[in-house]
């Protein structure tokens, strides 16, 4: 059986398996060559595939190769060219360390069938969820990598009860003036991401802001 190379509207060329080309994979993967060698080997572009292909290991190893059976195995789920697309789409975010939502996945799942021109898609929440199941895909907190305390509370509760009348004594209070600093998180990206469960690092939160300073004298 020759493999078939399918090109989608977008440009990129996919190759689809054979039977025979994912049982040699299987006997290959994981124990005698590593991901990148296999991708090498028969020329697979996404890690998607040998992924999902090494989730149904038993499935594919145990079926014999006739024509028959070979068709059924090839019958595509209906809109799996979108939900392959859209698991690169996953793939490449977690890579970039950018957050994702279900509601930023419904709008690219969207996006592709438009491109794509497949009718009767409507990216349902159903069909949303059914996705993330097939993909072993959930929600993860992303990292939040904050500014430790620079003096204990105790500390500086002293200071501002004994310390600071004393300095600002000999100034009139329209010559005492107070100034803190504090921050806007303008971009507001969701703090939790969508990447494959059990996955233990994925991204953090962006703490890019503009930095605002207020002023103000002790007269008001």
């Amino acid at each position: 059986m020759a493999t078939k190379m399918e090109v989608n509207t977008d440009g990129r060329v996919r190759k689809r398996l054979t039977l025979k080309e994912k049982k040699e994979i299987l006997r290959l993967y994981p124990k005698q060559i590593c991901m990148n060698e296999v991708m090498r080997l028969f020329d697979i572009k996404s890690r998607t595939t040998v992924v999902r292909l090494e989730k149904k290991r038993e499935f594919f190893l145990s079926v014999q190769e006739n024509d028959k059976i070979s068709k059924k195995i090839h019958r595509k789920r209906k809109f799996e060219e979108v939900e392959e697309i859209l698991l690169d789409f996953v793939e490449e975010n977690n890579k970039r360390d950018m957050p994702i939502s279900r509601n930023d996945l419904k709008q690219e799942a969207l996006n592709i069938a438009r491109r794509l021109q497949i009718e009767g898609f409507t990216g349902s929440n159903g069909w949303i969820q059914k996705f993330m199941k097939r993909n072993d895909l959930g929600s993860i907190s992303l990292h939040v990598v904050g500014e430790e305390a620079a003096a204990s509370q105790e500390v500086a509760d002293n200071w501002i009860a004994n310390d600071v009348p004393n300095i600002t004594q000999p100034y009139r209070n329209e010559n005492s003036f107070n100034c803190d600093e504090t921050g806007t998180q303008y971009r507001a990206l969701p703090k939790k991401t969508l990447a494959r469960k059990g996955q233990e690092k994925c991204g953090k939160v962006n703490k890019e802001r503009l930095s605002v300073l207020f002023c103000c004298s002790a007269a008001g």
